[in-house]
């Protein structure tokens, strides 16, 4: 018997058309400006890059006596490349035998050396992680040094994002402020010393020890971008013109190794909702964003989280001078915690995005009108009943980096019914070419996720297998389900990469205990299941199709009774 999709299918159709047309947008490079579609070079470029996908690529580790002066070096680490388990593919790694008091770096290749002036104004990014994932100390992220008139300059600056157990992206921008000139409570670098630096850049190090005793820190997808083409705050000497809508009290908050340079709402009212609203730069016309990637790093205190499991309604708010709200509704959480968190958004149709006025899925037509003349863009920023903190830093709008969605019938981020065959989508922001590794979380429940290969997938410890199909494409296709002795559920992501970037998905949990003729969904089996059937059948709705074949006849009827007949678990 076939086990049906029975959650967030009432929308299967609608979905599918809006899956197509934003996927052939994405895919192509493409961006809807003034209702034609219009062909897009890089926005951003990307002007040295590290993958490590075959190997170290010409980067070492250096060891350094002091950290925040003058760095004295002492010798090597080796370093060593790892082929998989990167975001995606290969990457770099160090372990740290013993704690020695040697401070250890990442030293970067000939790549990142020479004249980067068309690097002002953009960002140096990287991903990592560490293990352990805790108990880290506070320490500087990146040195760069620099041959001005003769004389060695360094720059050192910090990153939001602190390593943790899975994967992690770090933005610095590369403007002033942002770094420290010559130790790392020196005053701000100006303007022209960050532009002097990049003009001869002759080296940059990356911190690679967070914590004493012995630890394993990884590295992968170094790379330097150019400016992007739409607006950004970094709020590097000021709000930036940000303000608060409800009751919070916004300020400029500069703590060095805490959380340099962001904005930061501290809450007022329990209970009243307030929201980050961004500057007149972002609003007007930003109809070149749409197909492209909204990036911004969020922090939250921690505390009682009132976001629902199907994610925060309306992470980021479009209001457009039509009067239509677009929301973006965040699959990743939490939200809170305590740490900071990059978000990487598509800025075009996906299940994420909903219309404000009657919370039916935004469309390409939505996104034309309301991107066309932007009122305002606003971020939330409650998300407890008691009082709380929310800090917003680096937010970068239109940018080209890939960005991405999955889903399963509509659902982002909570339980769907495995089915003897189903389809997990994706929904990509950015310019392409893009790259797609499909991953199964792999044991249960243990937030590490292994490849996927065209085939079959069998879980040793457990048995559970699948035949997956689409693996390097925008569309996972899942077949030839048994659970084995696994519990409850599987889970799926996506890494998408382009030339620019990489970035994991949210994660699609599939339920493997459900109750396929519970259309309702209440978790009963009655006649209002029954009458729901009797209606998507009569409307060719996929929740009919208990088959999977695409028909609807008999065979699906027979299907439908035996499962109600054997009831829910």
């Amino acid at each position: 018997m076939a086990v049906v999709l029975n959650r967030g299918t009432r929308k299967g159709i609608e979905m599918k058309k809006m899956f197509l047309q934003s996927k052939t947008i994405a895919r192509l490079g493409f961006f809807v400006v003034g209702g034609a579609v219009t062909a897009g070079a890089y926005g951003q470029q990307s002007l040295a890059s590290s993958r490590f996908d075959t190997d170290t690529e010409g980067w070492v580790g250096q060891d350094f006596t002091g950290l925040c002066s003058t760095l004295t070096p002492q010798g090597g680490f080796s370093g060593s490349f790892v082929a998989s388990g990167g975001l995606p593919g290969g990457y770099f790694t160090y372990r740290e035998p013993a704690s020695s008091g040697i401070k250890p770096f990442f030293r970067a290749s000939l790549l990142f050396q020479g004249d980067f002036s068309n690097a002002y104004g953009g960002f140096l990014k990287y991903d990592r992680r560490m293990f352990p994932g805790a108990s880290f100390f506070s320490a500087r992220d990146v040195h760069l040094q620099g041959v001005v008139e003769g004389q060695v300059v360094t720059l050192i600056g910090d990153s939001k994002a602190r390593p943790s157990w899975a994967w992690r992206a770090s933005w610095v921008p590369l403007i002033e402020g942002a770094w420290r000139f010559e130790t790392c409570e020196g005053a701000y670098a100006t303007e022209s010393q960050v532009r002097d630096v990049l003009a001869n850049l002759t080296e940059v190090f990356i911190n690679a020890e967070y914590r004493q005793g012995v630890e394993d820190l990884d590295i992968d997808n170094v790379i330097i971008l150019g400016p992007p083409i739409g607006p950004m705050s970094t709020f590097e000497q000021d709000v930036d013109g940000w303000t608060i809508a409800g009751s919070a009290t916004l300020s400029w908050y500069d703590s060095p190794g805490d959380s340099p340079q962001c904005i930061q709402a501290e809450d007022n009212t329990a209970g009243v909702e307030h929201i980050f609203v961004a500057p007149e730069k972002f609003s007007g016309d930003q109809s070149s964003a749409i197909g492209r990637t909204l990036e911004l790093d969020f922090w939250a205190s921690p505390g009682g989280s009132t976001v629902p499991d199907g994610g925060a309604p309306g992470f980021v708010r479009v209001l457009g001078a039509n009067g239509e709200v677009l929301l973006y509704h965040n699959a990743k959480l939490p939200i809170t915690g305590g740490e900071w968190r990059h978000h990487s958004i598509p800025l075009l149709p996906s299940p994420a995005w909903t219309r404000g006025s009657d919370q039916e899925l935004a469309t390409a037509e939505d996104f034309e009108q309301v991107f066309g003349n932007i009122d305002k863009l606003a971020i939330r920023g409650e998300y407890a009943s008691g009082d709380e903190t929310e800090r917003l830093d680096n937010v970068v709008f239109g940018i080209s980096t890939p960005s991405v969605v999955i889903s399963v019938n509509g659902v982002i981020d909570s339980l769907v019914c495995m089915s003897s065959s189903l389809s997990v989508e994706s929904v990509i922001g950015g310019e392409g070419p893009f790259d797609f590794f499909w991953q199964v979380e792999s044991p249960e429940n243990s937030g590490i996720y292994v490849n996927l290969a065209d085939g079959i997938f069998t879980e040793l410890v457990t048995g559970f297998e699948i035949n997956v199909q689409g693996v390097g494409a925008e569309t996972l296709d899942v077949s030839g389900f048994d659970r084995g002795d696994r519990v409850s559920n599987a889970r799926f992501v996506v890494i998408v990469s382009n030339p620019i970037g990489s970035v994991r998905s949210n994660r699609v949990t599939v339920d493997l205990d459900c109750c396929p003729a519970d259309l309702t969904g209440d978790g009963l089996l009655n006649f209002f299941d029954i009458s729901a059937f009797l209606m998507a059948f009569a409307d060719a709705d996929p929740s009919a199709d208990f088959t999977g074949d695409g028909l609807f006849n008999f065979f699906d009827i027979s299907d439908f009774l035996a499962a109600f007949a054997a009831g829910c678990p």
